[in-house]
């Protein structure tokens, strides 16, 4: 086989050709190399777009110790979504849990919208939490198992959507928190030593 000459087609994707000519003098079009111009520019925009957060759980950081992480998307009513745009979600005290196969958000507070009617949302309802069954179970099991809680640490808008990033912790000691203290302190005073110098 030679490769006699390439060119470039635009239309759709862009496919490199080569024009080749086979045993017994036919000739035959082989695509070489194909370049992704739009779908890398599409998700070079969802990229960009990226995550706006509405709310986040510091003192989940404070009393727990977090393990892994995990997305979720949230069952919501239209003024829940209207009221989250605004800032109007709170994760204090929040905790997660599954219960007959589904996981629920507990006590995550979002203020009721201003320009709601009587139709408004209960603030403090419980929201189900989209997950598929099979990390739903795997949850539930260390839950169960090995004494872990489900804490959500932040809620943010995805392309769009509302996601809560739940997380896998156990409680902190008072001697863990007191060392994370030192830490900080000690982080605190090096910053400002190294602003002195400047």
């Amino acid at each position: 086989m030679k490769l006699l000459g390439m060119w470039v087609e635009g239309r759709g994707r862009g496919v490199e050709l080569g024009l080749i000519r086979v045993m017994g003098g036919a000739y035959t079009f082989r695509v070489l190399r194909r370049s992704c111009f739009r779908e890398c520019a599409r998700h070079e925009k969802d990229r960009m777009a990226g995550e706006k957060v509405i709310t986040t759980n510091k003192k989940a950081y404070r009393n727990y110790v977090i393990g892994a992480k995990y997305e979720a998307g949230v069952a919501l009513k239209g003024t829940e979504v209207k009221s989250l745009r605004e800032g109007g979600g709170n994760l204090l005290d929040s905790y997660a849990r599954v219960e007959g196969g589904e996981l629920f958000l507990y006590n995550f507070h979002i203020a009721p919208y201003e320009f709601g009617n009587i139709q408004n949302h209960d603030p403090m309802r419980k929201k189900r939490l989209l997950m598929h069954k099979l990390e739903i179970r795997r949850l539930f099991s260390k839950t169960e198992e090995r004494g872990y809680v489900l804490i959500p640490t932040r809620v943010y808008f995805k392309r769009g959507y509302v996601k809560v990033e739940v997380a896998l912790a156990h409680g902190k000691k008072l001697y863990d928190k007191r060392e994370d203290m030192r830490k900080k302190e000690a982080e605190r005073s090096i910053r400002q030593a190294m602003r002195e110098r400047r």
